[in-house]
């Protein structure tokens, strides 16, 4: 599972208002806009191998978000002071997710237009990955 973050990307137009997604990628890939734009499915475009984990949380920031299971409501945002959490493989084909099914994402800082920093606890079933970040700001990004 997922061990090494090349690249962390905060993007700087999720999908839902009043939430922060953050994208953690195994490979770099580029932030041009047009690479990242929102609904694009630019996730499918990633280097193949590259592990993806995405932290999408909802509510003011800085703080510790508990993560939810997605469930039926992935495409809602998350409530108020949670977070839902994926993680994929880049196989060259449209990438299948994987839901955490527990534990936190805090952010610590924020940045505007700038980064986000913060950490990670999560649990995938029987693997668990921690860690931290610091993500660069990318204007004009958007979930796939």
């Amino acid at each position: 599972m997922f061990n090494t973050i090349a690249q962390a990307t905060w993007v700087g137009s999720p999908d839902s208002p009043g939430t922060a997604v953050i994208y953690l990628l195994s490979q770099p890939y580029s932030c041009k806009v047009p690479d990242w734009a929102p609904g694009g499915g630019w996730d499918g475009r990633v280097p193949s191998g590259a592990q993806i984990i995405e932290l999408k949380t909802a509510g003011n920031m800085p703080a510790t978000f508990s993560v939810t299971s997605v469930g039926a409501a992935g495409a809602q945002p998350p409530p108020a002071g949670m977070a839902y959490v994926h993680w994929s493989l880049h196989n060259g084909a449209t990438p299948v997710e994987v839901p955490a099914v527990g534990t936190t994402v805090t952010i610590d800082t924020v940045n505007p237009k700038q980064n986000i920093t913060g950490t990670f606890s999560l649990s995938f079933g029987g693997h668990m990955v921690s860690g931290s970040y610091n993500a660069a700001y990318c204007p004009g990004a958007g979930e796939p």
